[in-house]
């Protein structure tokens, strides 16, 4: 089924194509002023260039010469030579009509599918989604279902937050709760356990508690900072936990998001590259892109002509 502009830029090629013009210029667009029309067609003034003319006068020999005006309520000038077109009742009646008895509501499948990613949602491990996560999870599922309707390939990825401090910070609180849980224990050489020691409802309270007391704290934080390097360093008993978190946030978001309508293809997050972190690190500073800074690898990303003062990407 055609569009509007579609068929609306065919009556006017043709109009224009009948005066002697090329009809590439009866393209129909939507109109950037609806209080004069639905429609506009511009291509008067372009013709005009072309064929050194006057473009009101091309537009009016189109309109004069349109070969049928049984989808109009009005076709007038305004400017220039701008042509604006206004639909009749009738004629939208009927072509809704008509998008309605289509399976596909008059929306073309693309000619030539395409894989597409979409990276949305975004939640944060250890913690229950917040209204502030509504906006990328339902435009990112509405954009998922746009694309699939089309015709796409369509995979979604919720890539959560699940890798950073924040993980080390509440290590550090469930040590303080029970530090005789095998997780702490370097010498432990497992199993470890398969259930949790906490629940979602848990690390709602510990994960402000801590926040905080790192705020206010420099031994806190730096305790944090340095589970936080031993977690990503591969320390068995903080991996463990970590996993316990991951899974537990895991299972609470599917079902906020199953309660939501929305769905995802892939569960990555941060964790899911950090056996890549290395490599590309000890890449970059081979290719003297980063470089050692008060103990950290950075990219400095500053310009001279920048016109405020930027931030370097770093690793700690």
């Amino acid at each position: 089924m055609q569009s509007l502009t579609t068929f609306l830029s065919a009556i006017f090629g043709d109009a224009f194509a009948a005066c002697g013009y090329d009809r590439s210029y009866g393209d129909v667009v939507l109109s950037n002023r609806p209080d004069l029309g639905d429609f506009q067609c511009n291509g008067a003034l372009p013709a005009a260039r072309e064929y050194k003319q006057n473009p009101r006068q091309i537009a009016q020999q189109v309109v004069d010469a349109l070969s049928s005006r049984a989808p109009f309520a009005a076709v007038g000038l305004a400017g220039p030579g701008f042509i604006n077109i206004r639909l009749s009742d009738p004629f939208l009646a009927q072509h809704t009509g008509r998008m309605a008895a289509d399976a596909r509501r008059g929306v073309p499948a693309v000619a030539e599918s395409q894989t597409i990613i979409l990276d949305y949602g975004g939640p944060n491990a250890a913690k229950y989604m917040h209204v502030g996560h509504l906006r990328s999870s339902i435009i990112g599922d509405s954009i998922r279902r746009i694309f699939r309707f089309a015709g796409d390939e369509v995979i979604g990825d919720i890539h959560m937050g699940d890798w950073g401090l924040q993980m080390g910070m509440l290590i550090t609180e469930i040590e303080r709760h029970d530090p005789t849980l095998p997780y702490f224990d370097p010498d432990f050489e497992g199993p470890y356990p398969a259930e949790s020691p906490v629940t979602m409802d848990d690390l709602q309270v510990m994960y402000p508690a801590v926040t905080a007391r790192c705020r206010e704290e420099p031994i806190a934080k730096e305790a944090a900072r340095q589970a936080t390097m031993e977690l990503q360093s591969g320390r068995p008993g903080y991996f463990a936990l970590w996993q316990h978190i991951h899974d537990i946030s895991v299972n609470a978001i599917h079902e906020d998001v199953d309660q939501l309508g929305v769905s995802f293809n892939l569960w990555l997050g941060e964790s899911d590259v950090r056996d890549r972190i290395e490599p590309l690190v000890n890449n970059l500073l081979a290719d003297g892109i980063a470089l050692e800074s008060r103990g950290a690898t950075i990219v400095d990303v500053s310009r001279p002509d920048d016109s405020q003062e930027s931030g370097p990407v770093f690793e700690g």
